[in-house]
């Protein structure tokens, strides 16, 4: 995404994002949440980690690192992370390796009542319900055009302006 992309979101709406491993990162590093940071929306608390898990320069963040972060994570709704945890009931391709398996814990210790993830393809959305809340995964790229919009009691996924999927939270 351009500058101008991110401007033209920025007049919509509070942007709160977090970066991947395939990013703009001279525009994305600055508009993206710090690690860890909460902040409100409404009557939301929400918070992120950017990147993946693991050693690369640009995205990556050391499995120490990333769960000292996520001690200090307390009492979200909403968690915003590009990496995602593991699901292969969603993603029968995906091994169960280190990143994912440290993903899925932070969530069973954090506990939102959302999370938010990138980093996985396949179609618009991936909606997934665990013990402790549930899992979204949407694709904005170019090809799907997809995004979410929450009121902080429902979830309504878009693909291209119209609503393809809704869920309470």
């Amino acid at each position: 995404m351009t500058a101008d992309d991110f401007s033209e979101i920025l007049t919509r709406a509070r942007l709160i994002t977090v970066y991947g491993n395939h990013e703009n990162f001279t525009i994305i590093k600055n508009l993206s949440i710090r690690d860890g940071q909460v902040v409100r929306v409404g009557e939301l608390r929400v918070s992120g980690i950017n990147g993946l898990i693991g050693y690369d320069e640009d995205c990556g963040m050391p499995p120490g690192r990333f769960m000292r972060i996520v001690n200090k994570i307390k009492g979200v709704d909403i968690l915003v992370t590009h990496q995602p945890p593991y699901i292969p009931e969603l993603y029968p391709d995906t091994r169960d390796n280190e990143p994912a398996i440290l993903m899925t814990q932070a969530l069973e210790q954090i506990r939102p009542r959302l999370h938010f993830s990138g980093h996985m393809t396949g179609g618009c959305y991936s909606y997934y319900e665990f013990k402790w809340g549930k899992y979204l995964r949407v694709d904005t790229s170019a090809r799907f055009r997809c995004y979410a919009l929450t009121d902080g009691r429902d979830v309504t996924v878009y693909q291209k302006g119209e609503e393809v999927f809704r869920f309470s939270l």
